[in-house]
C-alpha cells in the first residue's frame, strides 16, 4: 500500500462535490467523515485537462487548514455521477472498491 503519511496539517479525506463553477474554477465539496464543506480551487484538481468537476463526483483529497477555513488539495476524482444504491446512501461500499483497486468485475 502507498504510504498515506502526510505534512503536519493535512489528512486524506473522501467526500462528494456538492457545487462547483467550471469558468471560476472553485466549489465545494462535502467531506464525508467531518460532515463539512470544503474548498475546491482548479489549481488543487490533480486530473488532466480540462479540470472540470460535476455536483456528485466522489473524489479523494487532501485536506487543508487555511485562512479562510478547510481547503481541498491534491484532489483525484474516484467516480463520477452514477446514482447510489438505496442501501448504500454514501457511496462508501464502492468507495473501497475504487481505492483498493478492486477489479473483480472484470
Amino acid at each position: 500500500m502507498a504510504d498515506l503519511a502526510r505534512e503536519e496539517g493535512t489528512a486524506i479525506a473522501t467526500g462528494t462535490v456538492k457545487w462547483y463553477d467550471t469558468e471560476k474554477g472553485y466549489g465545494f465539496v462535502y467531506e464525508d467523515n467531518a460532515n463539512r464543506d470544503v474548498f475546491l480551487h482548479s489549481a488543487d484538481i490533480q486530473e488532466a485537462e480540462p479540470k472540470a468537476l460535476y455536483e456528485g463526483h466522489r473524489v479523494r483529497f487532501d485536506v487543508e487548514d487555511s485562512e479562510r477555513g478547510p481547503r481541498a488539495t491534491n484532489v483525484f476524482v474516484i467516480t463520477g455521477t452514477e446514482t447510489v444504491d438505496a442501501d448504500d446512501q454514501d457511496g462508501s461500499a464502492d468507495l473501497v472498491d475504487d481505492i483498493e483497486g478492486d477489479d473483480s468485475d472484470e
